[in-house]
């Protein structure tokens, strides 16, 4: 049988991202072959559908691979392909929505139109590399138990599920040993986590304990999920990056209600105040969304002046966009695209200035810097604050760099910190860990859970550990 070529194109967040590399290694399982730059016989498109301008883009998207020199099929796979409906679905090879089994059901398609014999499979396994050269992606949460009024996710992805833990710590040992020196965790709601009895401290005091891994980074909070023992992991690991992206979406608590967000304005300063007591100096990220119905200007105003008094170091200022299906789509009050835009710039002043006087304040620290790209004459990367960097000198990618940040200077999206070397790291020459891992989980359920430390190779008994966390008992296991 031919071995066709293909080619993964994608859109959207960090969940999206990690699925499009699973499609990637799950169709090269399959024994398919990448196209890189030449034609490919199949193009899969793994779209967004979060907002009406993404589904729109995803469309375009489509619509190319259709047109591209060499196209036989094109699927529509992710969030995208459970609202396309309409004449595009109609000249598509297939449509596979996100959700559970959707690497079984996507096999399906690709056996109905004859790309691979029907009794050839792959377990899909998660992933071992990714786009990126260092920084990898890190799935370890789907779907939404909230029911924010805007949101269509909840439609798109069902229930909250979770990977085990043995599963995600398995996938971050594969990428450490490919040289990726920082993993996102990411998921649809991180902080729901709760699997193999371990909430998402527990599992991050695992990923803690991989050899090689520099640093890891919490995609996404919800002001609600800080946690002392979470918090506390910030303050005593220097591999966790000090870094918080708490979604806020208004500064008025009236829309917070109409949104169906469960806090306040006061409760997420309240948050804010808590992780600053146990972080020093961490930026605080969040996303703001502008024209939601009845944000008059008084509404508005608010929203402003949070940005200036909380003193985030980045903002995701998007529009509100109704989502069908969803109740926000309903409400009355909405606000003209003009006004929607012109909220939208000052919003963005706000936060680049916000901005630029947060990373003032690291001027003078001594931070570590994973370089990403590198020339002859300088390289750059992230710092664990998340500020991009620039240093002088030659550096390959991955190294870790110890450097002290001593000016800012304003970028086209935001500052970038220029830093001297102290000290710097061949590639995978970040401090290791202890070689121990948990080997077994324990067993037990509720709110605590007992398991033991063995060392790798020997399975001696190290020390005993006590992954405790809110997990209710029926949650947990």
């Amino acid at each position: 049988m031919k071995t066709y070529r293909y080619r993964v194109l994608v859109l959207g967040c960090k969940v999206n991202q990690y699925e499009a590399q699973e499609i990637r290694e799950h169709l090269r399982d399959l024994g398919l072959q990448p196209a890189y730059g030449a034609e490919a016989e199949l193009q899969i498109i793994h779209g967004c559908a979060v907002t009406g301008s993404a589904l729109r883009k995803t469309c375009r998207l489509a619509r190319g691979a259709l047109r591209a020199p060499g196209s036989r099929w094109v699927i529509l796979t992710g969030c995208a392909a459970a609202v396309q409906n309409g004449e595009l679905s109609r000249t598509l090879a297939g449509i596979v929505p996100s959700g559970r089994d959707f690497l079984r059901r996507l096999d399906e398609v690709l056996a109905d139109l004859g790309v691979i014999p029907r009794e050839v499979t792959a377990q899909g396994k998660g992933i071992s590399s990714f786009q990126e050269r260092t920084r990898a992606i890190v799935k370890v949460q789907d779907g939404c138990d909230y029911r924010c009024s805007y949101c269509i996710v909840p439609l798109l992805r069902g229930a909250s599920r979770c990977r085990s833990a043995r599963e995600v710590y398995d996938e971050v040992q594969r990428l450490a040993a490919a040289g990726y020196r920082e993993i996102v965790i990411s998921g649809v709601n991180v902080g729901n986590y709760a699997a193999d009895s371990c909430d998402l401290a527990g599992l991050l005091e695992m990923l803690l304990e991989v050899p090689g891994i520099a640093r890891i980074r919490l995609s996404s909070l919800h002001p609600r999920q800080l946690s002392h023992r979470l918090l506390n992991l910030w303050r005593t690991s220097d591999r966790l990056a000090p870094h918080l992206h708490l979604p806020l979406q208004s500064g008025s608590d009236r829309i917070l209600r109409l949104m169906r967000r469960d806090y306040s304005l006061s409760e997420y300063i309240a948050a804010v105040a808590r992780a600053r007591e146990y972080i020093r100096d961490p930026p605080i990220t969040t996303d703001l969304m502008v024209g939601f119905p009845g944000e008059t200007v008084g509404v508005f105003e608010p929203k402003v002046t949070a940005v200036r008094e909380i003193g985030f170091a980045r903002v995701h200022v998007f529009p509100f966009s109704p989502r069908p299906g969803t109740p926000a789509a309903e409400l009355p009050g909405r606000v003209q695209r003009s006004e929607i835009d012109y909220r939208s710039r000052l919003l963005r002043k706000t936060a680049f200035d916000a901005a630029m006087a947060f990373a003032q304040r690291l001027v003078g620290m001594d931070e570590t810097l994973i370089v990403e790209n590198a020339g002859e004459f300088g390289a750059s990367g992230m710092i664990g604050r998340y500020l991009r960097t620039e240093v002088e000198g030659e550096y390959s990618a991955g190294m870790v760099i110890k450097v002290r940040i001593h000016g800012i200077r304003r970028g086209r999206s935001g500052p970038i910190a220029v830093a001297e070397v102290k000290a710097a790291a061949a590639p995978g020459a970040s401090r290791q860990p202890s070689q121990s891992y948990l080997h077994a989980f324990a067993k037990g359920s509720g709110t605590g859970v007992k398991a033991k430390l063995y060392v790798k190779d020997t399975g001696q008994d190290v020390m005993g550990v006590v992954l405790r966390g809110s997990i209710p008992a029926h949650q947990a296991g």
